[in-house]
């Protein structure tokens, strides 16, 4: 008997109606979240509360779609699978203030660490629902984010997740079935993203550790990479792509919904791999060049160029301060003239006007 194993990609792009206007994003130290508040975040895509299965008389902390009809079983991310708690009122979720971990509590009794960060006194922390749907705790003093919810994905995966491994750090990133419905438990199935050998990356479903289904070689160049192009049923398009370097390797999926070209600056500055940027021609997506640090690019005026914007430190010496220079390189692939001047002229005119509402728009942001 054969068996089809399916993993839903979700979309995000979702219309809300009417929510409370005393919702909020973020708490801080001091804050407390209870059972009857939630977390909702900026556009209100997604929202962060507590929450009982149907017929299950235990209590877990999770993020779901707002808008969601099934949102009562359909949890795109659950902070405590494996450990449920008993039903009461006086279970919140804040941070501790003196270890600066993420803590689902009842009264001075810890019931659940979600973070493991380190902690330094005076270290101005907050938690923040983002409109990714990835539930941050960050220290405000110095930008860091010491904890995300998409670093311990569950049964789901969201754009922006990655499946694949942190060679540095040793963090495994894979996608684990619920144990049944109305239970979040962890189940059998696991799926990550292997290596096979210098030049390749599969799918793997374990079963219980026990290889169970492969998808075989998806791709056999090193270089971060495309290899396929999605469409879900509801007909949004998926950018599905790879990094592979020494630090990271990884599958993951962006959604190519409209994004500006801060959109692209602010997804770069979060990955550490990513070298330059661009905004594809019809504004869906972003276009990211990956590679070590030590990467050159050269300067080419041909037709066949392409404007990329390079973060790059405006004081070497000391490396602290970053800005994006815009500079013209080759993309090493064939380009055949239309017959037609005025296809070429048009062309040029299409991409004369994007690159000014670009660079218009990196002014704005640099100028605040």
């Amino acid at each position: 008997m054969s068996t089809l194993i399916i993993f839903t990609i979700l979309c995000t792009n979702l219309i809300i109606n009417s929510f409370p206007t005393t919702a909020v994003s973020t708490i801080k130290v001091g804050d407390q979240l209870n059972r009857n508040s939630q977390l909702l975040s900026h556009d209100k895509v997604f929202t962060l509360g507590f929450f009982n299965f149907p017929d299950a008389n235990s209590t877990y902390l999770g993020i779901w779609e707002t808008n969601d009809e099934l949102s009562f079983t359909n949890k795109v991310w659950v902070a405590n699978p494996s450990k449920p708690i008993i039903p009461s009122s006086s279970i919140v979720l804040m941070i501790h203030p003196d270890t600066g971990k993420l803590i689902i509590a009842s009264g001075e009794t810890t019931l659940v660490n979600i973070s493991d960060n380190k902690f330094t006194p005076g270290d101005n922390l907050t938690a923040t629902l983002s409109s990714t749907g990835n539930f941050k705790l960050k220290n405000e003093t110095d930008n860091q984010t010491l904890w995300q919810s998409f670093d311990y994905p569950t049964n789901l995966l969201l754009p922006g997740m990655k499946i694949g491994v942190n060679i540095k750090t040793g963090q495994s990133w894979n996608l684990t079935s619920r144990l049944r419905i109305g239970n979040p438990d962890l189940g059998a199935f696991t799926l990550s993203w292997e290596p096979t050998d210098e030049a390749s990356q599969r799918f793997m479903i374990r079963r219980r550790g026990q290889p169970y289904w492969t998808s075989g070689n998806l791709n056999n160049q090193i270089s971060p990479n495309k290899f396929e192009f999605l469409t879900v049923d509801n007909g949004y398009p998926y950018n599905v792509s790879y990094v592979y370097n020494n630090d990271e390797r990884y599958f993951t999926i962006h959604a190519n919904l409209s994004v500006s070209f801060s959109d692209c600056m602010m997804r770069c500055w979060d990955d550490c791999s990513c070298l330059a940027i661009n905004t594809q021609e019809n504004g869906t997506n972003c276009v990211t060049w990956h590679g070590p640090k030590s990467t050159k690019f050269k300067i080419n005026q041909a037709d066949t160029s392409e404007r990329k914007y390079v973060l790059e430190s405006q004081h070497p010496s000391k490396a602290t301060t970053h800005i994006w220079a815009p500079i013209v390189a080759g993309i090493g692939f064939f380009y055949f003239r239309s017959a037609s001047d005025y296809c070429g002229i048009l062309r040029r005119e299409i991409l004369d006007s994007k690159l000014r509402r670009d660079e218009e728009e990196m002014t704005n942001i640099l100028l605040g």
